[in-house]
């Protein structure tokens, strides 16, 4: 497995701040801080496709599905915290 980052970097910090910005609004983040952001945001996407994919390969196929998806946030307790399939969680309603 590569060590390379699977985002670029320049976009993803463009989000981080769009993010950031929603809570408080003169953010500013460290390099380290945001490349520890970046790598943890990547293995938890990369777990989730993993995830995904294990669902998939459960039901038989080889390609994932937005059912897959559901099943594997109800499963993991993500749908609990506000995640749902094809749907941004809305951080103001925590």
């Amino acid at each position: 497995m590569g060590t390379g980052l699977l985002l670029q970097r320049t976009p993803f910090r463009r989000l981080v701040r769009e993010i950031a910005t929603g809570y408080k609004v003169d953010c500013r983040f460290q390099v380290m801080a945001m490349d520890a952001l970046q790598d943890a945001s990547e293995a938890f996407l990369v777990g989730l496709f993993e995830k995904y994919n294990l669902s998939a390969i459960h039901a038989k196929r080889v390609t994932i599905q937005g059912k897959d998806i559901g099943h594997t946030l109800q499963m993991t307790g993500l749908s609990a915290m506000g995640y749902e399939a094809g749907k941004t969680p809305n951080p103001n309603t925590r």
